[in-house]
């Protein structure tokens, strides 16, 4: 008996989801053979052009050398229309001969319909999630969005009116619709900005960690270390230090000041046999130390500042991709970019501590640092996390939201609001063949080995040269991951995970909180968003479902969007806008401008969260 349309219909669908990844690779291989094409095209033509203007010239040469009046002698009169016709007819032939042919034609229509991904396209009309049940409600019919999943905090609809292009999603030009050909311009316009740099002002600071964080003693040595950031008198540039103090006109700067620099001298002197300390940096746009700059012109100390964490192997440069810092300026934010441990280009690690998901400790340093040596009182304080970087973004907040009121007696750092661009969830499982998928595994993970691990490999195998061989031995990132967990200080990979998973405890977050997926993410796979969680206290929730319960937390998945460039060509077409630190032109990203909307929003909404 055969199958009833329907039920064939939904074998086909299925065996299209099987193989999304794989037919998607299809258009980006005819967007690169259309870009070759049309190069061979363009080269096939100057060569025609330039062949005839040689014979061109040759001929004019040839007709100078010979006389008119031999010429009018031997074919008479009547030969000049003909020489004329002649001309005409080889005019004629040279403009036909650049002309593409019909099959060149063809060759191109055909490219430019499989390069656009018109199958994906048509798909995503009709059918607003693709792979799973969506928990959220998506509003409207024209919206790019599969799933919109809003916490039960009323001020969340708030931020939603505020924000209209996040209910909207991105609508990126026809041609760059497929997940891997967004990479191509994103990644060249990255390159672009990364050789030209941005103006940031380079900070160096001390943080320390424990060579066992799980021992009794490692509370109290990152305690002496956030005491020491929080005190004004323990900065190594003195003379950073009295100009960021007169520019903040702190009236209490040099209140106790010989108390507190005894007690960081003491802090530094005590237990130097077990702390892994390390020199991290952190980058700054506009600077503080230059206020006569043409950056600094509507800032102040009292400007509100956004910690950015970066990618996988990023940094301040290519996050990846800037034009987030640059839309943050744009908007009256400052950017404060945290180089973790080994992301800083030609800084080698100075302890074997080291983790490439990011340390919630050294962040924590990193805030106290900046928030009572940097800012003015009661700025408005912001967390952004990129890939790889989420992760650090995430686990933080959990941990000091949870401390915040379960011991409101001791600081812990706070944030008006914050957004995660493209996080993978369950970072046990998130860099698999299986998730991250071929060929950005491959292409990565030498990097990443070079990166951590051979420019610093005589440091590390002091400490655990297994790890470093199993590192070295890894076939892909996860792998990878696993093999590097003593580094992290936690021994072991059990424990690694069960202390740094930014799922661990997603639900204790009560900082307002903003996650952008897509669908199509070839990188981090949707399918961590709503498969089931293994782990006994999440009750076999899926992430998605534990999120919604998060009070304060929106998740918007797009139809499209790639793993970060999420490019857009809004209402008014164009795909390109200006870059405001340059003045020239930049591609146009929905999850930038949305995260920026979604910040002064927050700004505005929980205006109350500055004082905490």
């Amino acid at each position: 008996m055969f199958p009833s349309t329907s039920s064939a219909w939904n074998s086909i669908d299925r065996l299209l989801l099987t193989l999304d990844h794989e037919l998607s690779l299809i258009p980006a291989i005819a967007f690169l053979a259309l870009v070759g094409y049309f190069v061979h095209i363009i080269l096939s033509t100057v060569a025609r052009l330039v062949a005839a203007f040689v014979r061109s010239v040759h001929r004019i040469l040839i007709q100078f050398q010979q006389s008119s009046v031999v010429i009018k002698e031997e074919h008479g009169n009547n030969d000049d229309g003909d020489t004329d016709n002649d001309r005409r007819v080889t005019a004629a032939a040279t403009v036909i001969s650049i002309l593409p042919t019909r099959r060149q034609m063809i060759t191109v229509v055909l490219l430019l319909a499989v390069a656009s991904d018109i199958g994906a396209q048509i798909r995503h009309a009709f059918d607003g999630h693709v792979m799973n049940q969506p928990v959220g409600q998506v509003q409207g019919a024209s919206s790019q969005l599969t799933d919109l999943i809003v916490g039960p905090d009323s001020k969340l609809q708030q931020i939603l009116k505020l924000v209209p292009d996040l209910v909207q999603g991105p609508s990126p030009p026809r041609l760059l619709y497929n997940r891997h050909v967004q990479f191509i311009p994103w990644m060249l316009q990255n390159e672009i900005h990364r050789q030209q740099g941005l103006p940031y002002q380079r900070l160096h600071i001390d943080v320390t960690d424990c060579h066992d964080k799980l021992s009794q003693d490692c509370s109290r040595i990152l305690a002496q270390s956030s005491v020491a950031h929080q005190s004004p008198t323990c900065h190594k540039d003195d003379q950073h230090k009295a100009n960021i103090t007169t520019s903040l006109s702190h009236a209490n700067a040099q209140t106790n000041t010989t108390r507190e620099q005894q007690q960081c001298n003491d802090n530094a002197a005590d237990d130097s046999a077990t702390a892994m300390k390390e020199t991290i940096t952190i980058d700054v746009f506009p600077p503080f130390d230059d206020v006569d700059s043409p950056y600094n012109q509507n800032f102040n100390a009292s400007s509100p500042v956004i910690f950015f964490n970066p990618g996988l192997r990023c940094y301040s440069q290519d996050l990846p991709g800037t034009t987030i810092v640059r839309k943050a300026y744009e908007a009256g934010f400052r950017s404060i970019v945290v180089n973790r441990r080994g992301h800083t280009p030609d800084q080698k690690l100075q302890s074997p501590r080291w983790n490439l998901f990011g340390d919630v400790d050294d962040m924590e340093q990193v805030y106290w640092h900046v928030k009572h040596k940097l800012v003015a009182p009661n700025t408005a304080m912001f967390f952004h996390g990129i890939s790889s970087g989420t992760a650090v973004t995430v686990t933080s907040l959990s941990k000091w939201d949870r401390r915040r009121w379960e011991h409101p007696d001791q600081p812990s750092p706070s944030f008006v609001a914050s957004v995660s661009i493209t996080p993978g969830y369950d970072i046990s499982r998130v860099l698999g063949r299986d998730r991250f998928l071929w060929p950005y595994n491959d292409v990565l993970l030498p990097g990443v080995k070079d990166t951590f691990v051979l420019q610093n490999e005589a440091l590390l195998r002091q400490f655990d040269s297994d790890a470093v061989d199993s590192m070295l031995a890894a076939t892909n990132l996860q792998d990878f991951v696993h093999a590097a967990a003593p580094f992290s200080g936690f021994g072991n990979q059990t424990m690694y995970y069960r202390e740094i998973n930014p799922i661990n405890e997603v639900r204790d977050i009560t900082t307002p909180k903003l996650v952008l997926n897509s669908i199509d993410d070839p990188c981090c796979n949707i399918n961590n968003l709503y498969e089931s969680s293994p782990y006994e206290n999440h009750d076999g929730k899926s992430y998605a479902q534990m999120i919604a319960e998060t009070k304060r937390a929106i998740v918007a998945v797009t139809k499209t969007g790639s793993h970060c460039p999420f490019l857009d060509a809004p209402r008014d077409g164009s795909f390109v806008t200006r870059d405001p630190v340059t003045g020239g032109w930049m591609l146009n990203s929905w999850a930038d401008r949305v995260a920026v909307e979604f910040y002064r929003a927050a700004l505005d909404v929980y205006n109350e969260r500055r004082f905490m």
